[in-house]
């Protein structure tokens, strides 16, 4: 008897061993977000482009559900839009909610009809699909990424989250953001100066380094 439960937990290691391994890749999709605003020059368009690598891993737990969601690996920076002597940054996820990975993946899954998890492999070929499609799609108002709002290439410590509305008054006045799917590589037509002063992360801001830049941040 005792030499059958060895056997069994061995076997039972084996397949929990063998399933942590499992990972489904749908390789990278790039997603390009961009806005146009108004200046006293006219119309002015910003631009970046995210690269998302997507993946749903077995859930390594024996006895679990199996598949988990579909989530990625995210690289890529913040959008910024200068206007006058400010920086407005649209950024990467919002404060306190989820990781950069999490907020543009489901801006992919809400978007452009990417499931949140599938028992077979079907969103494979989905989000290849997608990554070959140069589809896009507008934003509006609650939409939209968070804002944060900086001295024109300052410290990010004097960054600050602000609303909407608040952005119009202090000059930012968004005719048109768009998301897109791209085949440029990821990167900012307006590259961040991710600079703090006296610190190498966020002091005294709700800004942190990981809002506005990252590599190979993980959902």
């Amino acid at each position: 008897m005792g030499r059958l439960l060895r056997t069994a937990a061995v076997m039972i290691a084996a397949l929990s061993l063998g399933s942590c391994g499992s990972t489904r890749s749908g390789g990278a999709l790039r997603l390009r977000h961009v806005v146009v605003v108004a200046t006293a020059a006219g119309e002015r368009t910003f631009d970046t482009v995210l690269r998302l690598d997507g993946y749903q891993h077995w859930n390594q737990a024996f006895g679990g559900p199996g598949w988990g969601a579909i989530t990625c690996r995210l690289t890529g920076d913040a959008l910024r839009t200068t206007v006058g002597d400010r920086d407005f940054l649209f950024l990467l996820s919002k404060p306190g909610e989820t990781t950069p990975a999490s907020t543009q993946i489901d801006l992919i899954k809400t978007h452009f009809g990417l499931p949140n998890w599938t028992a077979d492999a079907g969103w494979v070929g989905q989000w290849k699909d997608l990554a070959a499609s140069r589809r896009g799609v507008d934003l509006r108002g609650a939409e939209l990424p968070a804002i944060a709002v900086m001295p024109h290439n300052g410290w990010v410590n004097d960054a600050r989250i602000i609303s909407l509305e608040e952005a119009e008054r202090l000059g930012l006045r968004v005719i048109r953001y768009r998301l897109e799917i791209t085949g440029e590589s990821a990167g900012s037509s307006s590259r961040l100066s991710v600079r703090y002063r006296g610190a190498t992360n966020r002091t005294m801001t709700d800004v942190g380094r990981e809002m506005l830049t990252v590599t190979n941040g993980e959902s």
